[in-house]
């Protein structure tokens, strides 16, 4: 059996002679072969499908610690019996009264070793039918992932779940599945049942309750359940057929606790139903002031009103093949632009300068000098003191990383620098960042983005945040991410219908800032003459009297009223485009919008293609050995930065997408059959079509061998390994010029 990621990590369930599921590094896998040596062994799978008669005895005896085991009795009882939601939940909620007396720590403990049980029972089964179904389909190369149909793919599920078993012990397996997962959520329900300022609730991982196995389910079908040429009523009336057949008595939308983020997003996609398109026409450059500013044209009423929207981005183009609302605009269209303009917008967020070409023409500068000459340039129009500069290489060419602040314009072909530049430049582009103001700062406690405190409150900034705020909400209903991490506070408070509710407590602040959090902690510990003291020099005697009250009063200052009208500006344009039901229908928390919207915060990371991406490959490129291993060997073989760059090449924009929730499409259309033609394809780069992330190759390996016959004069197969190194050679030249060259969509055309 081979790994499969499951999503969040899950902690150990019973012994199965020893072997526990162990995670590998960061991945959090479920080890299948613990699993399948545990089937084996006569564990709780039979044939993989019957469960034996004792299982909530079993999980219950998995349960180290005996006051731990005493506590959930009940609950394992009322689990054997396949108790419904409501039962077992006051079961679980017995379990919790049992533990109060204990330590918070031994409380959690003994719930992360209740629900770890659960999930490996629950989780094994479904990593080896998920891992057997996928093998089927790798190993059939006239079928790919999406041809299945979801109820398809659900019966093959069902088949490798209860391989070689009856059709009563199938049923049994599947009705206990499904009071797996009522357990599941029955203790997530009893947990949240306590009080806000509970420790225990506080303490218990966010992930407690997932299961890895339904999460990588949830991963499998999602092509389903995006798919764009259905409706979302259609699209949910395939899946409650799966769901039921997978799941009886349990389905998964009322079980939202052992779903993840990707999970519910999936769902949340399928609710929103409807979305209004809108079209926007927009500069790279200005790009972010350019969506503000069809905010507030007459041009964009759905922009400006309540609703639901989908945006159509749209770059504009002097060289452009097409116009839109009377402006010529690249070719791109679609996905590739759509994530493009979240990617590159959600930087002016945060951006303290703006990037613009000021002066096209000849620019010297020498290495270690401050003085910059120019030919043909205007830097008394152009250029400005305190402006930063840098160079670029050709006319078109983004800013070097190189640039410094414009101390004095001399003339139209003079200026000096501040300091001078490290290197010596001579470069056809100027580029002047121009100062800005940013919405939102980097907080290092939380390596996030939080709101700009020392911005002016004028009507043009309350603007800008109102417009971050729709481009936020059109965000999530587009399934793109934002280029910007913010700060998970800020999601607590969108998610609000009025931000009056917003009520954060210390340990809100102690997550957003540790240092903020221990100063309010010490205030717990003062006398009640030492708060009256802090009271009253603070002058608040009429707004707060306890220390109760004081710490809620500053937490509410230090998260909300310290940036009271940033927060109402950005509140004010995110509920123009969201539904506030679908938070409680989707059970999302904060933090799960946060991960929807944001992404995660490491952009620099590494990562496989395959394992981001569902890969459909051309039946060519499967069936051409040579040429399929040369070619996934070149692109794992990248380092990281150079991935990204392929990234970008692809899908338009360097961020990951949700693992497994984007295809891409690696497709062969070109035919070569003389000489000529096969010297040709040799000399052609790979194409890339961003708006639906698909990237076409020639056959390299074909033409490799056809031109290596002729130069031969002999028609039989040249040696593999003579032709393999030359193969790679080639690939790699090819995919890194390809990747090299692109920029923009207006090369979304071939390199031949």
């Amino acid at each position: 059996s081979r790994s499969s990621s499951m999503g969040p990590s899950s902690k150990a369930g019973p012994a199965a002679n020893g072997k526990r599921p162990r995670r590998s590094g960061t991945d959090q896998e479920i080890d299948l072969a613990a699993i399948a040596e545990f089937k084996h062994a006569g564990g709780f799978v039979d044939d993989g499908a019957s469960f034996p008669p004792q299982l909530g005895t079993q999980l219950h005896n998995s349960i180290s610690g005996q006051a731990h085991k005493a506590a959930w009795t009940g609950f394992f009882g009322a689990l054997q019996k396949a108790a419904d939601l409501n039962s077992l939940t006051s079961a679980a909620r017995d379990a919790l009264h049992n533990l109060r007396n204990g330590k918070p720590t031994a409380a959690v403990q003994s719930i992360e070793a209740a629900t770890a049980a659960l999930k490996w029972a629950l989780d094994g089964p479904l990593a080896l039918a998920l891992s057997a179904v996928e093998a089927q389909v790798s190993d059939d190369p006239e079928t790919v992932w999406t041809d299945l149909g979801l109820g398809e793919f659900a019966d093959s599920l069902l088949r490798n779940l209860g391989a070689g078993a009856s059709r009563s012990e199938q049923r049994q397996s599947a009705a206990v599945r499904g009071a797996l997962v009522r357990g599941l959520q029955a203790i997530s329900d009893a947990v949240d049942e306590l009080p806000a300022d509970s420790d225990v609730r506080a303490l218990v991982p966010e992930d407690c309750f997932l299961s890895l196995g339904i999460c990588q389910l949830l991963r499998c079908i999602s092509p389903f359940l995006l798919d764009k040429s259905k409706g979302a009523k259609t699209l949910l009336r395939e899946y409650n057929d799966a769901d039921q057949q997978l799941f009886p008595a349990s389905p998964l939308q009322d079980h939202f606790a052992v779903l993840d983020h990707v999970g519910k997003s999936l769902f949340l996609n399928l609710y929103i139903g409807q979305r209004v398109p809108v079209d926007l026409v927009l500069s790279r450059e200005d790009i972010f002031e350019d969506f503000v500013a069809a905010l507030q044209g007459d041009d964009s009423r759905p922009l400006r009103e309540a609703g639901v929207i989908t945006l159509r981005a749209y770059f504009k183009s002097e060289y452009g093949g097409k116009e839109i609302n009377g402006t010529r605009v690249e070719e791109g269209e679609g996905l590739g632009p759509r994530k493009e303009f979240y990617a590159l917008a959600s930087l002016y967020l945060k951006a303290g300068w703006r990037d613009k070409v000021a002066v096209e023409g000849t620019v010297t500068i020498k290495k270690g000098a401050r003085e910059v000459r120019g030919q043909d340039t205007k830097f008394l129009r152009d250029v400005q003191k305190g402006m930063r500069l840098s160079v670029g290489v050709g006319k078109h060419d983004k800013p070097h990383n190189e640039r410094e602040k414009v101390e004095e314009v001399i003339s139209d072909t003079e200026l000096v620098l501040a300091a001078p530049l490290p290197s010596a430049h001579n470069s056809e582009s100027v580029w002047v960042s121009q100062d800005t103001t940013p919405l939102f700062l980097y907080s290092k406690g939380t390596e996030t983005y939080w709101y700009n405190d020392r911005i002016q409150d004028t009507t043009e900034n309350r603007t800008r945040y109102v417009a971050a705020g729709r481009m936020i909400a059109a965000a999530l209903a587009d399934r793109c991410k934002l280029d910007t991490i913010l700060s998970e506070p800020i999601f607590s408070q969108l998610m609000l219908g009025s931000l009056n509710d917003y009520h954060p407590t210390v340990r809100d602040v102690t997550n957003f800032d540790a240092d903020m959090g221990r100063n309010v902690c010490k205030i717990q510990k003062m006398s009640k003459g030492q708060v009256k003291e802090l009271i009253e020099s603070e002058e608040l005697e009429d707004v707060v009297s306890t220390a109760e009250e004081y710490i809620a009063h500053t937490c509410r200052s230090l998260l909300l009223d310290s940036v009271g009208w940033q927060a109402a500006a950005l509140h004010k344009g995110f509920q123009l485009g969201v539904v506030p039901s679908w938070w409680t229908k989707c059970r999302l928390t904060p933090r799960n919008l946060q991960k929807v919207v944001c992404g995660t915060a490491d952009v620099t990371a590494d990562f496989d293609f395959r394992k981001v991406f569902r890969v459909v490959e051309d039946p060519e490129l499967q069936q051409c050995v040579p040429l399929r291993s040369a070619l996934w060997a070149t692109i794992d073989g990248l380092d990281r930065v150079k991935k990204r760059k392929l990234l970008q090449f692809i899908t338009g924009v360097d961020r990951l997408p949700i693992a497994g929730t984007e295809m891409i499409k690696i497709e062969m259309p070109f035919m070569a059959y003389s000489e000529d033609e096969h010297k040709k394809t040799l000399m052609m780069m790979p194409q890339a079509h961003t708006c639906d992330n698909i990237l076409e190759l020639p056959n390299y390996w074909q033409s490799l061998v056809a031109v290596h016959k002729v130069e031969n004069g002999s028609d039989a197969e040249p040696n593999e390994n003579e032709l393999v190194p030359r193969l790679r050679k080639l690939i790699l030249q090819k995919v890194e010029t390809a990747f090299s060259l692109a920029d923009g969509f207006g090369l979304d055309t071939a390199f031949d």
